[in-house]
């Protein structure tokens, strides 16, 4: 009769062992992170809080500057929808702005993937340079008098703090790279606000918001004292003529805002060019002739990256009508 032989015994260290693989594979398993691509960026989720008087909001949403940027400049971008354009031109702006300018973009979620989906802009956000932010539920803007009402709104401009210089830009809007001068130059001149002028009469000349440089400091302690009604002036209008009568505000003539930028009033060699409706909207003082657009084109050829080109039909291929000579057209 044959003996038993006893049964092996597994060493208890070599059961350890297998515990500690197995454990780690399956912590590796679950925890394992899809490389991300620009078809599955997650959507941004709205931020929770949104209350203009939420000290906690308000921290949330403040964004940190990280060196070497200046965290007393800022420049914004306001955009809910997902233009073709939008990528290029907030691109084209970052690179002619100086480089020490942060950028914030507040937008939807559709504008803000829109944007994500570019190997530069996520360049950008990676080193610091770019912010991107949902426009918050409280802050609606999706008419002229939405818009006033977040502009005049002191809490808005608080969450930029600590920026004094704040440049708003829209996309109807170019900065020029053939400038002579850049956007530093105008914050040395220490101006509280400046913006294309609406017209040359009584000095003053006002200051189109949409592309603007406004100094923050100012703005806070007015909108504080005072305040905009609904159905007023739009927010550009009524800062600028409250900012007029305010001690120590400094406003330009309509001689240098011009230089600044251009709407109404010409200028050969702005720093920046402000249309309406998207490129739609072309003064005639500015847009009439064919030799004026030329001339426009040839200086801030950028200009075309958002205005509507047509290859052919009654318009000329600058996409502005041909030459009105009778008084009438698209202007």
């Amino acid at each position: 009769m044959l003996a038993h032989s006893a049964p092996r015994v597994v060493p208890v260290s070599f059961l350890y062992v297998l515990l500690i693989c197995m454990s780690t594979y399956l912590f590796l398993l679950h925890t394992q992170v899809p490389p991300t691509s620009p078809t599955s960026i997650r959507p941004y989720e709205p931020i929770e809080g949104n209350n203009f008087q939420d000290d906690v909001f308000t921290q949330k949403f403040r964004i940190k500057t990280p060196k070497p940027y200046n965290d007393t400049k800022l420049a914004l971008l306001i955009e809910s929808q997902p233009q073709p354009y939008l990528t290029p031109m907030l691109l084209h702006f970052m690179s002619v702005v100086p480089p020490d300018w942060p950028f914030l973009f507040l937008g939807s979620n559709k504008s803000i993937t829109h944007l994500t989906r570019s190997a530069p802009i996520r360049t950008y956000m990676k080193i610091g340079k770019l912010d991107m932010r949902l426009i918050p539920e409280d802050m609606p803007m999706t008419n002229q008098e939405e818009v006033s009402k977040v502009f005049t709104n002191p809490e808005f401009y608080k969450l930029f703090l600590p920026a004094e210089w704040l440049f708003v830009f829209q996309l109807d809007s170019m900065i020029c790279a053939n400038s002579r001068v850049s956007l530093d130059d105008w914050v040395e001149k220490g101006y509280t606000w400046v913006g294309a002028p609406w017209n040359a009469k009584g000095g003053l000349g006002g200051g189109n918001g949409g592309f603007s440089l406004r100094r923050m400091s100012y703005l806070i302690r007015l909108l504080e004292s005072q305040s905009r009604f609904d159905g007023e002036q739009l927010e550009d209008q009524w800062l600028f003529n409250h900012l007029a009568r305010m001690p120590g505000a400094k406003l330009p003539p309509f001689e240098v805002s011009r230089e600044f930028s251009v709407e109404r009033i010409p200028f050969g060699t702005p720093l920046g060019y402000h249309t309406g409706g998207r490129g739609t909207v072309l003064p005639r003082s500015v847009w009439r002739l064919n030799r004026w657009r030329k001339r426009i084109f040839d200086y801030c050829p950028e200009m075309k990256m958002f205005m509507q080109m047509v290859v052919d039909g009654p318009q000329e291929s600058d996409g502005c009508w041909k030459d009105d000579i009778s008084g009438t057209g698209r202007y």
